[in-house]
């Protein structure tokens, strides 16, 4: 009989866990849409940098309400490690093409390898 409790307290675990995941994957679809939306309005330069910011942030949400409602014991370092590098990544190719023109890629991967040693770094601590 305890065998059964536990696998009913897991299978609810497990439909929590992907209520979650539903409002991960709306989220991802609005911000495609909002992000082609505001392109065409011609609001922004790049449909596909804004939507990647956008992801950053849903990343970035998605980790800090899992971590509220006690769904994860402290907050997903890989979740939010590339939650910044996504919103770093749209903010400087949706800004930065102003500013940097062809030398902006170039920047961002140099970015993105310090991110990766920090992040290696803080891991083997």
């Amino acid at each position: 009989m305890g065998e059964k409790s536990e696998k009913g307290e897991k299978r609810e675990r497990t439909m929590e866990v992907d209520s979650l995941s539903y409002l991960f994957w709306g989220l991802i679809v609005i911000a495609v849409g909002a992000s082609m939306f505001l392109e065409r309005q011609e609001l922004v330069s790049s449909w596909w940098w804004t939507f990647v910011f956008f992801a950053g942030v849903i990343l970035l949400l998605d980790s800090a309400v899992r971590s509220a409602t006690g769904r994860r014991r402290g907050l997903s370092r890989g979740r939010i490690t590339w939650g910044v590098v996504m919103i770093a990544a749209g903010l400087f190719f949706e800004i930065g093409e102003t500013i940097a023109g062809d030398l902006g890629f170039p920047f961002f991967l140099i970015l993105v390898g310090i991110l990766v040693i920090i992040w290696g770094a803080s891991r083997a601590l």
